[in-house]
């Protein structure tokens, strides 16, 4: 019967500590590196193109829903420099904070426009950045989507 060395258990555990230390590491490091990375949303080319207007706003009174337009995009321009948005409780907005707004505009009322179709999914809106706009440029570029 061969004799085992008694080194080899110790030496057996601190190769694999070192493995499962340098597996951590990486792990650490690279959710490290995510966090730094910037975030960029991906706009909803179909909900742009589906909206009845885009308007560039910033959220005045979340709680009165009620948004203040400073640019249009594309669509009708609105009367009012300050509009009634009734969900806008539907998406998460900061008062005072800019936003590219879809909006559907049925002649009654005024609504954040959704990804799906009218009146199904929940309502998105997005930071403007350039980044955004220039998605935005691209969507209407492709043209209008009426249903």
């Amino acid at each position: 019967m061969p004799e085992q060395s008694e080194t080899a258990g110790p030496r057996a555990s601190r190769t694999a500590f070192y493995a499962v230390l340098t597996i951590v590491i990486v792990w650490l490091s690279g959710l490290g590196v995510l966090t730094q990375w910037p975030e960029v949303p991906i706009v909803n080319q179909r909900q742009i193109r589906r909206a009845d207007c885009v308007v560039i706003g910033v959220p005045t009174d979340v709680a009165k829903k009620r948004v203040e337009i400073r640019e249009t995009v594309v669509g009708k321009k609105f009367d009012e420099p300050v509009i009634a948005v009734p969900n806008l409780d539907k998406v998460r907005v900061v008062a005072g904070q800019e936003y590219v707004i879809p909006l559907w505009n049925d002649g009654r009322i005024v609504k954040v426009s959704n990804p799906n179709k009218k009146g199904s999914g929940r309502p998105v809106i997005y930071h403007n950045t350039d980044d955004v706009r220039q998605q935005v440029q691209q969507a209407l570029t492709r043209g209008r989507i009426r249903e």
